[in-house]
């Protein structure tokens, strides 16, 4: 297993290949509000951060997916999204912040029809996920731990 989001596997073995393409980016943003002054310079003031967001591809081919066909596998993530279920995102036995990520938007690129399946062969898929803080307390005291930390 490479990793997982939720119950989404992504793996490479000798039977199945259901993976992440080459790169997966992260975009951190913070909240920031500007005062104008009349006379001057303004004044910046950070007000926390946004929720961060991560994107990457997957290929799903059915060559190499012998136990199931890419529609099946596609059904799965659009299940998630769908259903606006969250999960935490894993990849090689990390995981990818301290809160799940939610699918927010998911693009699909279809190849190669083949009329004995009458389906595609091949399905990319660019996925990004945002994540999902669902109690405020529980993210404070990940702050407050993480300050703590800092100190020491």
């Amino acid at each position: 297993m490479i990793g997982s989001l939720g119950d989404v596997v992504f793996e490479v073995s000798d039977k199945k290949v259901f993976s992440i393409n080459n790169q997966i980016s992260r975009s951190y943003k913070s909240k920031i509000s500007e005062h104008t002054a009349i006379y001057g310079p303004g004044m910046l003031r950070h007000q926390g951060r946004e929720l961060t967001e991560i994107s990457f591809g997957i290929s799903l081919v059915s060559s190499l997916l012998p136990e199931s066909t890419p529609d099946e596998e596609l059904d799965k993530i659009k299940t998630m999204w769908e259903f606006g279920e969250y999960g935490y995102l894993t990849l090689g036995g990390q995981s990818f912040g301290a809160f799940p990520f939610l699918i927010i938007d998911m693009n699909e690129k279809n190849s190669y029809f083949n009329k004995q399946t009458s389906s595609f062969d091949f399905i990319n898929l660019e996925l990004t996920l945002k994540e999902y803080i669902d109690n405020p307390k529980k993210y404070n005291q990940v702050i407050e731990q993480l300050k703590v930390q800092k100190k020491e």
